[in-house]
């Protein structure tokens, strides 16, 4: 069993932050992300369904932006607890958890899914990891 975490938003912590060196001049991919995710945000929308759409795209570009900044790090976490489980692979999990190669490793198996799906709803949207309040 697992109970909520606090995370907090990536891009909250770190406003403005680079997500790299930049390949090219400024703005870089975060500023223009940011400021597209400003402009739908801040936009005059002249009825709901498009004021809808807004948040929608508003909120893809958000994810995209904690993509960014988390995912090379994510990555090499998710590949380090594969590999600390003997598994190359997410279909090499599931196959050694349906096979019951990893019964005697139940807790790690849960820490390591619990992790990936933190890190995963971290990028989504990181308040669906809280009780809502």
């Amino acid at each position: 069993m697992t109970s909520p975490v606090t995370v907090a938003d990536p891009l909250a912590a770190a406003p403005g932050a680079p997500s790299g060196p930049p390949a090219h001049d400024r703005p870089d991919a975060a500023a223009l992300i940011d400021a597209a995710g400003a402009f739908l945000l801040e936009a005059e929308q002249p009825d709901e369904r498009l004021r809808f759409h807004a948040r929608v795209a508003a909120s893809a570009l958000r994810i995209a932006r904690r993509e960014l900044l988390l995912g090379e790090a994510h990555r090499a976490a998710h590949a380090a607890r594969l590999r600390g489980l003997g598994c190359a692979s997410d279909a090499d999990l599931a196959a050694a958890v349906r096979d019951g190669a990893l019964d005697d490793r139940r807790d790690e198996v849960v820490a390591a899914i619990r992790a990936s799906i933190i890190d995963k709803l971290t990028v989504a949207n990181p308040r669906h990891l809280a009780l809502p309040g």
